[in-house]
């Protein structure tokens, strides 16, 4: 594949930039992006304008332009517009009344808060590989006003053992990081210069990990003599963890048959905090797959050294032009362990 980038805000393309940075991943509430023009090349971008990226004619970013800032000297000048992806909307939106929903699903909440949005109205909602296995009516969402949005959805995700993110596609969805599956994209230091990154790194740090999630929580029913609650408590164990015991409690609202999948969700979350590996590799795409979030990675790198796969947790395109004028394109990625299977 030959990367071409193309760069739209509001209704017209721009192909004068001289960097960007395109940002996203799982456990990233908003992906962000930066692009650099010649100030003479964007002199109509304003703030509040939609700004849609893509490689190849995929789309790897949709979102709205928050900034802007220009800088030179003398004789020259840039200007530098940034911000984030659609999620940056549902983050920062409050909500304005109070409002109770019945017998409801994580999605049903979704659309109710979701479709209150701009530039959200019309984007596709769905769960991921399967997700919906792990959703139930909630008999009660009552948020209350100055909620966010994004902490009440993610939230109820939570209690389920499912995050809520953007994929780079534009669609909100609820899903796990993957656990099984075929690899999509490879890295590989073999020696004898075997090797196709330019950079790498690796991070092990357990001192936010626990050897045992316990989550309790209560469970909502008024199926035999009105509203009650049912207490509920369900423990997980880190297999991975060092023999040793640090156990961790969670209280959660929720409805009990879930709170396993939370307490799963939990152990996931602490694996990619505690064991991450991350290389940087020329281009956009490999094999014609572009780099995105929630795909796997085979590594075979003797310098770690790991062999194995992993998830692709986030990645970010960058380009910068050498002084010959040549555009650089790169692309870091940061890999964890695979998702626990439900």
């Amino acid at each position: 594949m030959s990367d071409v980038v193309a760069i739209t805000i509001g209704d017209k393309q721009y192909s004068h930039f001289t960097s960007y940075s395109v940002s996203s991943g799982i456990y990233t509430a908003a992906g962000t992006f930066s692009i650099t023009f010649p100030e003479k090349a964007a002199p109509e971008i304003t703030t509040g304008k939609k700004c849609v990226i893509t490689v190849d004619g995929a789309t790897v970013l949709t979102g709205i332009v928050e900034r802007r800032e220009k800088r030179g000297s003398k004789q020259t000048a840039e200007m530098i517009v940034g911000g984030r992806d659609l999620m940056g909307l549902v983050v920062d939106y409050h909500i304005e009344t109070f409002k109770t929903l019945r017998n409801k699903k994580l999605v049903d909440v979704a659309e109710y808060f979701l479709r209150q949005i701009d530039f959200i109205k019309s984007v596709n909602i769905t769960y991921l590989d399967g997700a919906d296995s792990l959703d139930i009516a909630q008999e009660y969402v009552q948020p209350v006003p100055g909620m966010k949005v994004f902490d009440l959805l993610s939230g109820i995700a939570a209690a389920r053992g499912m995050h809520f993110y953007l994929r780079s596609n534009g669609s909100l969805v609820f899903g796990k990081p993957r656990g099984f599956g075929s690899e999509t994209f490879f890295v590989w230091n073999t020696g004898e210069n075997n090797c196709n990154y330019t950079e790498k790194g690796f991070v092990e740090d357990i001192s936010q990990q626990y050897s045992r999630v316990t989550v309790t929580g209560q469970k909502q029913s008024d199926a035999f003599t009105g509203l009650k609650t049912i207490n509920g408590k369900a423990t997980v164990d880190d297999d991975e963890f060092p023999q040793f015991t640090k156990p961790l409690v969670v209280e959660t609202q929720t409805a009990g048959e879930t709170l396993s999948h939370q307490a799963r969700m939990i152990i996931e979350q602490q694996r990619f905090d505690g064991w991450s590996l991350r290389y940087v590799l020329p281009g956009h795409s490999q094999k014609g797959n572009i780099w995105q979030p929630d795909t796997i990675c085979a590594v075979d790198d003797y310098t770690i050294p790991y062999r194995g796969e992993c998830l692709l947790y986030s990645r970010s395109f960058n380009m910068n032009k050498n002084s010959d004028g040549e555009a650089e394109k790169s692309t870091e990625i940061i890999l964890g362990k695979m998702g626990l299977r439900v």
